[in-house]
């Protein structure tokens, strides 16, 4: 017969299980994290852009109505900017926006100009 140490015989089979549950939560993570670094980039891209869209909203609010109706695009620049910061995030959105704003002059074009659709790398 044998020797047999109980001890260590519920170790090792602790050990298994422990190594068993580890994989398990380790392919979970790997499932998932594709999924959790899209949510993490749209809420840190939130978090960046909401200070900016605080500004333009302000602006909206109590600047705006007292200066006259001279917007010469549709969307207006305001309403471009905000939607082109949630769109393409803080670089790519305000450079459009600020682009935006520098062609709004007299001599520039006019009409509708919404903000183009962002583009998936394939």
């Amino acid at each position: 017969m044998e020797y047999f140490d109980s001890k260590y015989f519920f170790f090792k089979i602790n050990v298994r299980i422990l190594i068993s549950e580890t994989y398990n939560k380790f392919k979970l993570i790997f499932i998932f994290l594709p999924y959790f670094c899209i949510v993490l980039k749209l809420t840190f891209n939130k978090i960046i852009t909401f200070p900016l869209v605080i500004l333009i909203k302000f602006y909206q609010w109590f600047i705006s109505p007292l200066l006259p109706k001279n917007c010469r695009y549709e969307p207006t620049c305001s309403h471009y900017m905000i939607e082109s910061l949630q769109v393409h995030g803080v670089f790519k959105g305000f450079w459009l926006g600020f682009k935006r704003i520098l062609r709004c002059h007299p001599w520039g074009g006019s009409g509708y100009d919404p903000v183009p659709p962002k583009h998936k790398c394939q």
